[in-house]
């Protein structure tokens, strides 16, 4: 890999003093940054195989996975040039503690050894205002601080000692699971009880995934056999996955999994992420209304991704309608070196009640740069075609099924008061803001007693023209990388895009 720039001379005297005899060439520097690389990599590689191997006994190789990753990611960063020409250093992800216990740390190797900050910082190559920060704590610490501190034999500083205080055996695993700000389940729950308790009128998506029945019947729904051949396993994952590193190059990447449900979708994308990333730097997070369904899709990337090298998972009960309320996922993309990559699997997308206002707004605090991936049945006809639709729609051309009755009609039993029966259809609805779509909806009339009865809309599907969905999200922003090809068979076809959000400065 070429390097774009040549770090300078005092850099690699001040960490590596024994290594350079002579002022080196532009190709030296190249070829020892490529093989130092490569060598980390296979060290990487090796170690996360024998974590694997070693179960319970792995925590201190963990942290050497660490120091590693730390070291390839420094010699990475000698590629890349900040605007004003230096070479850019990264901000280490270090809670206030751990400043605070790397600037104890420094602050007394120091004055054991008689150095002034002044002293110190000429020895190590650093200014003297980077040390009097570091041991103040007032700013984040980067790679390149903590490198040439590590590399002053005297000071005594080991990765183990200032980076990585991992959690001993009786203290668990680290927290990875959040509820989002403002979000109230139970309320919600009380809201959908009073809205069937209403006249009738529309009931918003999330409502039929709130609780645990009406999570375990959409589980059951979602995971019927026929089900996943026709509209799950043809996603073409590798495909997405190529698009996606194409675009982000070697930027980190963090995985945004909207309605996440059981996860498969997501989980699968990562894993081939994975495997095409030289070392792997993902973050995955689940997003989703659900708590039962979110913790379905946590335990299965848990067991996915556990012993996986160089990924992370987290879980996040929200909604992602308020997703720029939620500050662990905004961040400067370009500052942080990674990018964002919001998923839209299943019916999600074809939940939406406004598909380009959710683009607009629901992810504006996506930067320019990063990436939607968006799952959209097609249309079997124009929306100015009815009879066309109503003749070929294969979901208008049999009763809606008996899985889909009960996940949709489980909650006014459970919610709406005196009911004494429920019925279901589909009704079609041509009158979509998308060009070219139109919708399934599933109308529920209700009955009660004293013969009285009133009409709820339930859910909706939406379809789309492809291309069409495509020209309308360009004019929310968002350009498409890729339209992919995803079902089984005509009767069931669908399309994936692959978007990047454009800079409209």
């Amino acid at each position: 890999m070429d390097t774009g720039s040549t770090p300078p001379t005092a850099d690699f005297e001040s960490a590596f003093p024994s290594l350079i005899d002579c002022e080196p060439s532009d190709s030296d520097v190249e070829r020892w940054q490529r093989e130092a690389r490569e060598l980390l990599r296979l060290a990487m590689e090796r170690t996360s195989r024998i974590v694997k191997q070693l179960g319970p006994s792995r925590q201190g190789l963990r942290t050497h996975l660490a120091n590693l990753q730390l070291a390839y990611d420094y010699l990475a960063d000698l590629n890349e040039e900040s605007d004003d020409g230096r070479t850019p250093s990264k901000s280490l992800n270090l809670g206030l503690s751990q400043r605070q216990d790397i600037a104890k740390m420094v602050r007394d190797r120091r004055m054991s050894l008689g150095l002034s900050v002044l002293a110190l910082a000429q020895r190590v190559g650093l200014s003297e205002g980077t040390i009097k920060n570091l041991e103040s704590p007032r700013k984040p610490i980067t790679r390149t601080t903590l490198l040439r501190l590590a590399a002053a034999a005297e000071l005594g500083l080991q990765f183990d000692d200032i980076l990585f205080d991992q959690p001993s055996p009786d203290q668990g695993e680290p927290m990875n699971c959040f509820i989002a700000p403002g979000f109230n389940p139970v309320q919600m729950v009380i809201e959908l009880g009073e809205k069937l308790n209403s006249v009738g009128g529309l009931i918003e998506q999330t409502n039929v995934y709130l609780d645990h029945q009406s999570a375990a019947a959409y589980l059951k729904l979602a995971n019927q056999l026929d089900y996943v051949a026709a509209f799950r396993d043809p996603v073409p994952m590798q495909k997405i996955a190529d698009v996606i590193l194409e675009s982000t190059g070697r930027a980190g990447i963090d995985v945004i999994a909207l309605g996440s449900g059981d996860a498969r979708e997501e989980v699968r994308l990562v894993q081939h992420l994975i495997a095409a990333s030289h070392p792997p730097d993902l973050r995955l997070y689940l997003l989703d209304v659900s708590q039962p369904l979110l913790l379905t899709g946590f335990i299965h990337a848990a067991e996915t991704l556990a012993d996986q090298y160089g990924v992370a998972y987290f879980a996040m009960q929200g909604n992602f309608h308020h997703l720029p309320r939620y500050t662990q996922l905004n961040y400067t993309p370009t500052r942080s070196h990674r990018r964002r990559v919001a998923t839209i699997f299943g019916g999600t997308m074809a939940n939406l009640e406004q598909e380009g206002q959710f683009f607009r707004h629901s992810l504006s605090g996506l930067a320019p740069g990063d990436i939607a991936v968006v799952y959209a049945q097609i249309a079997v006809a124009p929306p100015n075609q009815p009879d066309v639709i109503l003749r070929l729609e294969p979901a208008l051309q049999k009763p809606m099924s008996a899985a889909h009755k009960n996940w949709l009609s489980d909650p006014i039993y459970r919610h709406c008061k005196e009911v004494t029966d429920v019925e279901l259809h589909l009704e079609l609805n041509t009158s979509c803001p998308v060009p070219g779509s139109y919708a399934l909806e599933a109308i529920a009339t209700v009955k009660l007693t004293g013969r009285r009865q009133k009409v709820f809309s339930m859910h909706r599907w939406r379809k789309y023209d492809p291309q069409l969905l495509s020209e309308h999200l360009k004019t929310m922003g968002w350009d498409t990388l890729a339209l992919l090809p995803s079902g089984s068979s005509p009767k069931n076809q669908a399309s994936v895009l692959v978007l990047r959000k454009r800079n409209t400065a």
